[in-house]
């Protein structure tokens, strides 16, 4: 009887370490959280943060595959978040729709390791259209070809939980309110300006004096001297023709 209780007790025991072994292969995941509370609206940019939680083992590298609608969303950049010495972000080549956050410590002696949800890196994006739309991973459990988002531990196995790794909905508005432009200030009317006076007529100029012609004298001794001696030559000269 004591013999059967001993077995019971270590089978028990074995199904609970297997069991904690079982959780802690399968708890290892990327997750989002959007970084800001303000509503967001088209045209306007906000930061999403990747967290990750390895569950208490020690990894050295982290790839999350972020998978998106580039006909509402755009990924500008992204910025380590600290979990990883290294760290690097680009879209990916030859698709428009994935983005990819790796970071990695040089060796088994830097490895990491969380038991929370620790902040991996912060993305930040921006609002091309309004809609609901999502990001999610790109993760398929035990694909180990690094096409997808892998967490890798020291023996270089990938213990991604997918089912973990779970996508983000994010809702956006119409654009935001514009400004309302200043009320444009009314010029007040100039003064008329005041009339101006009316010039007097000038005075028509006074006429010339015209100078009279100069007469002769009449009556005076030289004059009838003259006309005298004009009539004798005359009378003169008659008489010579008569004769």
């Amino acid at each position: 009887m004591r013999s059967f209780l001993s077995v019971l007790l270590i089978l028990g025991l074995f199904i609970i370490v297997a069991g904690t072994n079982a959780n802690a292969v399968y708890a290892q995941n990327f997750k989002f959280e959007l970084g800001t509370t303000s509503p967001i609206t088209v045209g306007s940019s906000f930061p999403v943060k990747v967290l990750i939680n390895t569950a208490g083992s020690k990894v050295t590298v982290g790839d999350a595959i972020v998978i998106f609608d580039n006909n509402i969303l755009s990924i500008s950049s992204a910025q380590n978040g600290g979990f990883f010495s290294s760290f690097t972000n680009s879209p990916i080549g030859g698709s428009a729709n994935k983005y990819i956050l790796a970071g990695m410590e040089a060796s088994d002696l830097y490895a990491k390791s969380t038991t929370t949800d620790t902040l991996f890196a912060t993305m930040n994006l921006s609002a091309k259209a309004g809609g609901t739309t999502s990001l999610a991973f790109d993760c398929t459990q035990s694909n180990t070809t690094g096409t997808d988002s892998n967490i890798w531990d020291v023996s270089q196995k990938d213990i991604i939980n997918c089912s973990q790794t779970l996508p983000l909905t994010i809702n956006i508005g119409g654009p935001g309110p514009t400004g309302t432009p200043s009320a444009t200030l009314t010029p007040a009317p100039t003064s008329s300006p005041s009339a101006i006076p009316t010039r007097k007529p000038t005075a028509a100029p006074k006429p010339t004096n015209v100078p009279r012609p100069t007469m002769p004298r009449s009556g005076t001794a030289e004059v009838t001297v003259g006309l005298l001696g004009i009539g004798a030559l005359l009378t003169v000269v008659g008489l010579l023709i008569i004769l």
